[in-house]
């Protein structure tokens, strides 16, 4: 579920962005075709992008595995800390909170839309009559005129002869540019997304480069500008609107009043559009799942996986774990002088299964019960240029070197080889050669 969240926030943040770019770059033109393209286009691609993965290749990169291996006698545990591991409950309680309020929002939000849809059903569920490519379905109630795919909903009886064929020529394009289609996917949108306010700034947009076209059609049709401003004018206080449909909407009226008499953009002026490329371009590199792809100067086997390269996860099931002693200085057990601790002892049942904690390279193995250097069974695993982490005190070994492993894949068991009193693992994590705090990273 935390993935999930992190890419709704991805797609949320995309949205506002695609639309920023948007509101200051294309508002203010008159190609309404290609602004529907790009508002449209960007509500999808939005949620494309966080979903991509990409290996980006970095080259004249010098990584010296020694650097990343430990030292003689870094500090080795042998005794723990009273203090039981419980990162993951602390944070389960939030996680469940958060959860339960996204789904509550949602079902709102849902309820909503169904109780909107079948309200629209039953307006537009009677067959009336055709008349080229519409079907009219006339009502009594005090309704602006609107249009849903090919059906128009319609009182005849609040206008003249001349002002219903006026409707029908606007409420045409609008099934023919099948401008519903639009308005039903920002609204399915909006109950995934529900609280990001950006969709409702994507429903207003989308709303006028639907109406402004189909104003133009009626004012190229032949029909006198007057008129149509006069039919606006009739209905500017006239709020009774149907959910998820085309109609004469007013609240846009003084702008479409002077879209009607305003000189379209120029050819050239379109062009601009194409900067929408390199923006998606750059949202692909900084929203996507990409990683970062290995050295050329790294062995074949390297290059060819793209890693998900920062550590992530605890080496060790958390439930198995008892207690822990942490990262930072302390007083070495069998030295008896203050020395520093560059990992965590996670205690856990003998054989407890030992999983890499991120993507990566088996670079090193040693699988002695007492090696030189006091880690007794351990493992080395390199995920990129950046991320190193070791695996020591272990029972069992049960990869190679130069073996790809994948985040989770177990790699050996807890044990208590080396200098050690107790069944634990002690792992570190190291980031550009130093050690960092691995409870960061869990």
């Amino acid at each position: 579920m935390n993935n999930t969240f992190v890419y709704l926030l991805k797609v949320s943040i995309l949205h506002a962005l695609f639309y920023g770019f948007y509101f200051f770059v294309f508002k203010k033109n008159t190609a309404f075709i290609y602004q529907r393209i790009y508002l449209m286009a960007s509500i999808v691609i939005s949620f494309t992008i966080p979903v991509l993965s990409f290996n980006i290749h970095l080259f004249n990169v010098n990584l010296h595995i020694s650097e990343f291996l430990p030292s003689p006698y870094t500090e080795i545990p042998v005794h723990f800390a009273e203090k039981k591991y419980t990162t993951e409950s602390q944070t389960l309680n939030y996680k469940n909170i958060l959860y339960i309020c996204y789904i509550i929002g949602a079902l709102l939000v849902f309820s909503n839309f169904i109780q909107s849809f079948f309200k629209l059903f039953k307006l537009t569920k009677y067959r009336g009559y055709r008349k080229g490519k519409l079907r009219i379905i006339q009502t009594s109630e005090n309704l602006l005129p609107f249009s849903f795919f090919n059906r128009v909903v319609l009182n005849e009886s609040a206008y003249q002869p001349n002002e219903i064929e006026e409707i029908l020529k606007h409420e045409l394009l609008h099934a023919n540019q099948l401008h519903s289609f639009d308005i039903l996917l920002i609204e399915i949108v909006r109950i995934i997304c529900w609280f990001n306010p950006a969709l409702n700034l994507y429903k207003k947009s989308l709303s006028e480069v639907h109406e402004y076209p189909a104003d133009g059609y009626v004012i190229e049709s032949g029909t006198d500008p007057l008129n149509s401003h006069k039919l606006l004018l009739k209905h500017a206080c006239h709020n009774h609107i149907v959910k998820f449909t085309s109609n004469l909407n007013v609240s846009l009226t003084k702008k479409r009043i002077i879209m009607m008499t305003d000189k379209r953009n120029k050819k050239m002026a379109n062009v601009k559009y194409l900067l929408a490329l390199p923006l998606v371009s750059i949202f692909m590199l900084s929203f996507s799942g990409s990683s970062i792809g290995l050295p050329g100067n790294m062995p074949d086997v390297l290059k060819k996986t793209v890693l998900d390269n920062i550590p992530c996860i605890s080496p060790v099931d958390t439930d198995k774990v008892t207690q822990t002693s942490g990262f930072g200085m302390r007083m070495h057990p069998i030295k008896k002088v203050k020395q520093m601790h560059k990992g965590v002892d996670l205690a856990a049942p003998y054989g407890t299964a030992v999983k890499a904690t991120a993507d990566g390279v088996v670079i090193k193995i040693v699988d002695e019960n007492y090696d030189p250097k006091g880690y007794g069974k351990y493992i080395v695993v390199q995920h990129d240029n950046v991320y190193t982490t070791m695996y020591t005190q272990l029972s069992k070994v049960i990869v190679k070197e130069s073996q790809l492993v994948k985040k989770g894949e177990i790699i050996g068991n807890v044990g208590n080889s080396g200098l050690s009193t107790g069944a634990h693992l002690h792992y570190e994590v190291l980031k550009n050669g130093e050690n960092v705090d691995p409870a960061d990273y869990f």
